[in-house]
């Protein structure tokens, strides 16, 4: 298991640096990356998460790996925010720093590595999109941009209050969120597999999410920026070892904590182990959050994915 992982996490960062290198030549365009990322959160992601969901039937039990990740992201808050001080940074650097660590890319990593990794296994996969979604994604587009405008240069002026019923809303009316509480009604709904409609909307929704597995690595080799790491290498140190030393310990106590089975636990720790949300210097640069810090922050921890996912993951002993 462990060689599948170190290879596949290999064969992913390979893929980065390609597509990196063909930007620098020229060949591929910084500018193409919004479309890709828009390819990827209205049409790919959305597809994956409705074929998953609708084919697995969920419980309550399902929604503990999410709860765990909520308490990961509060942990994680704490340790950043205490270190940022301790440093004595100034209240932006202090923001970015939490804004790249608490949030993970579950959805652009964590997710194509498990269907990698356990392509038969669609209960680890929707326990995967649960926890993602819940856990993960929700929180970071609801409480990161405030995060960013508590701490941000230019984020004084506004009540952070303000933007949770918004956040919430932009949220549930995205492809996305769509995707999700229509994959949960019919999971819940537990349609037959043999139904010839059912069969054909799988099929669909199957061809739709198979460029999970490349689009995201794409999107990847076009937003990193090598120039931005030079100042930050503290903070990126520190990030990393509280991204992927201190949360997966901190999933795998858990998972004992809350009874997750050993397919569960396998999901919280890989997902665990992802590096920094690509979308958190949106948020940073929106409000003058230190952006470039944040966006520095991001790209060593993806950067050193093909290391510390392994490595961790051999540390904890799976």
């Amino acid at each position: 298991m462990l060689n599948s992982l170190t290879f596949t996490v290999a064969g992913l960062s390979l893929i980065v640096v390609f597509v990196y290198i063909l930007k620098q030549k020229g060949i591929f365009s910084s500018a193409s990356a919004p479309f890709v990322n828009s390819l990827l959160l209205n049409i790919i992601l959305p597809a994956n998460i409705l074929h998953e969901l609708m084919r697995v039937p969920l419980g309550l039990h399902e929604f503990k790996t999410a709860l765990l990740f909520n308490i990961e992201i509060v942990i994680l808050l704490i340790l950043t925010y205490g270190f940022g001080k301790l440093m004595k940074y100034e209240k932006p650097v202090i923001g970015a720093f939490m804004l790249s660590t608490a949030f993970a890319a579950t959805a652009l990593i964590g997710l194509p590595l498990i269907k990698l990794l356990y392509p038969e296994n669609a209960r680890m996969q929707a326990d995967a999109i649960i926890a993602s979604e819940f856990g993960m994604i929700v929180p970071a587009f609801i409480f990161g941009p405030i995060l960013a405008q508590i701490f941000g240069e230019s984020g004084s002026e506004e009540d952070p209050k303000t933007l949770i019923l918004p956040a919430i809303k932009k949220y549930l009316t995205s492809p996305i969120g769509i995707a999700l509480m229509a994959g949960l009604v019919l999971s819940w709904l537990r349609l037959p597999a043999d139904n010839t409609v059912v069969a054909f909307t799988e099929k669909v929704l199957a061809i739709m999410s198979s460029g999970l597995s490349l689009i995201p690595l794409v999107l990847l080799g076009l937003m990193l920026e090598v120039k931005s790491v030079r100042t930050v290498l503290t903070l990126s140190a520190a990030a990393l070892v509280s991204q992927m030393m201190i949360e997966p310990y901190i999933a795998s106590f858990l998972s004992g904590a809350l009874s997750l089975s050993n397919d569960e636990r396998q999901v919280v720790i890989i997902l665990s182990l992802t590096p920094s949300a690509l979308l958190t210097p949106a948020f940073a640069l929106k409000y003058n959050c230190a952006p470039g810090i944040c966006s520095a922050i991001t790209f060593v921890c993806v950067v050193s994915t093909v290391i510390f996912l392994p490595l961790g993951y051999w540390l904890l002993g799976q």
